[in-house]
């Protein structure tokens, strides 16, 4: 909790600082919505049941940017996803299933346009999720509600192409530092600190000066190891794979 209120506290300070210098001068505010179809998987890897949690989601996904005239830009964005359909295929018996996801991304980077024509941008920033399952108690007898919050700091950078059919692809990477923690309301909680990266592109085509329309797909992986696996006393490896597409609208002013 001290990490996550340190980084948000970072971030809201930026922001305050960014916001208030923008004032003397001409700055852009765009605004974003889209949904996407996510696929979302849990791996677990320990010594008595392996297996994993599958779910198909409809992720809806808000984010607005301020961009100043020298380029440098501060991102907010929020994405919830409600699942679809979840299944499990673990060893032995009881099975998980996957209900929500929820996101939130604080970012800070510099955008701009080589002589190229090609466009650039990099960023750091910090993020924070939070996937609620149903679960196993530590007698693998009830079902609990499961809890997965990740924290972290991230930093990325990408690349757009423009075409000769008009609008342009754009490629992204971004790699993060994390913090996980897996609890339930049956007395287990354990935490592991890990990397992961993720890999993206878009399209981006402008309808009008002001609207423009994007189709995106994003990938992230994270890997972890929690020791004592639901109070067992034994560890347990978790990889978590999330892949999206989606589409977005954004609107410039």
């Amino acid at each position: 909790m001290k990490k996550e209120l340190k980084g948000l506290l970072l971030v809201f300070s930026v922001f305050v600082v960014f916001a208030l210098s923008s004032q003397s001068a001409s700055a852009e505010v765009k605004v974003r919505g889209g949904v996407a179809n996510t696929n979302f998987s849990l791996e677990y890897i320990n010594i008595f049941n392996n297996g994993d949690v599958k779910a198909q989601l409809l992720t809806k996904t808000l984010g607005v940017t301020l961009i100043g005239e020298s380029g440098v830009y501060l991102d907010l964005s929020g994405s919830r996803g409600d699942v679809n359909n979840s299944t499990s295929t673990f060893i032995s018996a009881p099975q998980m299933k996957i209900n929500s996801r929820t996101d939130a991304a604080f970012n800070i980077g510099n955008t701009g346009t080589l002589d190229s024509g090609k466009g650039y941008s990099y960023f750091i920033g910090y993020k924070t999720g939070e996937t609620l399952a149903t679960g196993y108690n530590s007698s693998l007898t009830s079902t609990t509600n499961d809890k997965y919050s990740t924290t972290g700091y991230v930093v990325g950078g990408g690349m757009s192409f423009p075409l000769e059919i008009g609008g342009a692809l754009g490629l992204n990477i971004a790699a993060a530092r994390l913090t996980t923690i897996w609890s339930d309301d049956a007395s287990f909680s354990a935490s592991n600190d890990t990397s992961g990266f993720s890999v993206g592109w878009s399209y981006n085509y402008p309808l009008s000066s002001t609207y423009t329309i994007a189709v995106d797909g994003k990938s992230n992986v994270y890997r972890y190891t929690f020791q004592n696996c639901k109070n067992q006393g034994y560890a347990c490896q978790v990889s978590e794979i999330v892949t999206s597409l989606g589409a977005t609208l954004s609107a410039q002013f």
